[in-house]
């Protein structure tokens, strides 16, 4: 028998695709997802602790604007819960954890269109640049991230499904 040194299976110890979900090996679309994730919760846990310590320090302007510091102390605190249970679900391999992902990617590609856009440019060539990588590369780009974190053969691999 020969051996096929372009056969990557056999010669970097990688698990075939027809594996069971438990010794497959996790996806570098979902390594890159949790660390996303992990990054935005600290971002957000951050941002709720920075407007708890502002509370504290200024309680009568927080008296003040107290429905909004409570709205936005909820939110904050409800975006963090959600992303937690992103970030654990994923990790564990639940079927939700992949829905989930694919959720907070639509996220962001919804949230490239909403916000507002408030980059200068010193010519048109590089505003239409700028305009092709907001409106089409970024998207496009999230999106194959999206496919590839939760549709592909190896993220259904590794979430333990067959079907889409």
């Amino acid at each position: 028998m020969t051996i096929n040194p372009y056969e990557a299976t056999a010669v970097a110890g990688i698990a075939p695709l027809d594996v069971p979900a438990e010794k497959a090996r996790r996806p570098i679309s979902v390594w890159l997802l949790e660390a996303l994730l992990l990054v935005v919760l600290v971002l957000t846990t951050i941002g709720l602790l920075q407007s708890l310590r502002m509370a504290i320090l200024y309680p009568a302007i927080a008296r003040q604007v107290l429905g909004v510091f409570v709205a936005e102390t909820v939110a904050r605190f409800a975006i963090g819960t959600a992303q937690l249970l992103a970030l654990r679900s994923i990790h564990l391999r639940k079927p939700g954890g992949r829905w989930l992902g694919m959720l907070f990617l639509l996220v962001l590609v919804v949230l490239v269109f909403m916000l507002p856009d408030t980059t200068t440019f010193a010519s048109d060539a590089e505003r239409g640049g700028g305009w092709l990588a907001r409106h089409v590369f970024i998207p496009g780009l999230l999106l194959w991230w999206c496919y590839a974190a939760t549709f592909s053969r190896k993220a259904r691999r590794y979430y333990g499904t067959t079907a889409g």
